[in-house]
């Protein structure tokens, strides 16, 4: 079967709040996890217009879908948010769920790990494919 680009979902346990700390020293053994997976290139691309400010012609700050688009992006890798639930206790299950209701800094850390796990797997396929084409792999000083 054919690989599919950036169909690797993989679970992460955050850090805000000791979520990933109470995992580590036993204190909850059911921490909150969210999946995600990695950007494909055109949402990498897309993402770096939206987080650069762009100007119109009279220099305002054009962020028209900027909002939009970044939650867009961030629910198409997202997905089973598990042992979460909001202030009035309604389960937090879903990307959606998670941008529309879920606490400021957790979002912002899944955010950028699904971030870091793009940089990380575009590293990988650079690599991968400098080797393909005959070249050494490279060596850190």
């Amino acid at each position: 079967m054919p690989r599919q680009i950036g169909s690797e979902w993989q679970d992460f346990v955050p850090s805000a709040y000791g979520i990933r700390a109470s995992l580590l020293d036993g204190t909850d053994p059911n921490p909150v996890t969210v999946e995600i997976r990695p950007l494909t290139a055109k949402q990498a691309r897309t993402y770096e217009r939206i987080t650069v400010l762009k100007f119109r012609k009279s220099g305002e700050i054009d962020a028209s879908n900027a909002e939009e688009v970044a939650k867009r992006i961030f629910t198409d890798n997202v997905r089973n948010v598990r042992n979460y639930s909001d202030r009035d206790g309604h389960p937090i299950e879903s990307g959606e769920d998670l941008w529309d209701r879920g606490e400021q800094e957790l979002v912002a850390e899944v955010n950028a790990a699904i971030k870091n796990l793009s940089e990380l797997e575009a590293g990988r396929l650079d690599r991968l494919r400098s080797r393909s084409a005959g070249s050494p792999p490279a060596t850190n000083p």
